[in-house]
């Protein structure tokens, strides 16, 4: 009976309009056939409404239909506070992520500062070490190239000088330990390119390795570290290492 379209068809209009969709609409007509009734709900109707009724029976429907689009406000209100405060909490959570990768990046990197710092104070060692040896070494190579071999009649002073000099810096554990000590710097430089390599293992897990090592071939390597300090104290070192001595993974 209205002018232009009827009340389902407004009400289909209205329910198809985001700015006005969410205003609740009640259709009051006379037909009050149950497929109407459907129909209208099924357009998005909230409440039918038939022919006749009672004033009041409208006013308490009306006044439920306002309660309940109160309600639908405060539970969207609610909604979007509780979507902010989800949206917060990822904020904090990624904040939270990225300190924590910040203190394991800490972490890491105060265990690469020691796993570095000792094959290089090894290797610095042994480098101080190896002076004194070296240093030795030149002196005698000094006197040699000072030896007149011309002259004949200086052959018995001088090498019985040189012969003495090699006594008392013991040669041939001089040049075991330069050889050794060389080989010490070697395995410290050795370690260190393996911590990179285990870093960039540690940066691409799926190539992870296990590595073996040595223990016989550690305490001969600090044992030579200490050989010349030992030396000069005058002490007794002496190493037994069992044979065969398994690795440690």
């Amino acid at each position: 009976m209205m002018p232009e379209m009827t009340g389902i068809e407004l009400c289909r209009t209205l329910k198809a309009t985001s700015s006005v969709a969410s205003i609740p609409v009640m259709l009051v007509s006379s037909k009050a056939e149950s497929e109407m009734k459907v129909k209208g709900l099924e357009l998005g109707a909230d409440d039918y409404v038939t022919k006749p009724f009672h004033p009041k029976e409208l006013l308490t429907r009306a006044r439920g239909l306002v309660r309940l689009r109160v309600l639908q406000r405060e539970a969207d209100e609610r909604n979007d506070a509780l979507e902010k405060a989800i949206h917060e909490l990822k904020a904090a959570e990624i904040q939270l992520v990225r300190s924590e990768r910040l203190a394991a990046v800490g972490e890491i990197a105060a265990g690469v500062a020691h796993e570095v710092n000792n094959p290089v104070n090894f290797a610095l060692n042994a480098v101080r070490a190896l002076r004194v040896g070296i240093a030795e070494i030149c002196g005698v190579a000094e006197d040699l190239a000072a030896v007149d071999w011309d002259d004949i009649r200086n052959y018995p002073d001088r090498l019985g000088s040189l012969q003495g000099r090699l006594d008392e810096m013991r040669i041939d554990e001089t040049a075991s330990n330069v050889d050794e000590l060389g080989r010490i710097i070697a395995d410290g430089l050795e370690r260190t390119h393996r911590l990179v390599a285990d870093l960039l293992v540690f940066a691409s897990p799926d190539r992870s390795e296990r590595i073996q090592v040595d223990l016989a071939k550690c305490i001969r390597s600090t044992a030579a570290l200490l050989r010349p300090a030992i030396n000069e104290s005058g002490a007794n070192f002496e190493i037994n290492i069992p044979n065969h001595l398994p690795p440690v993974n």
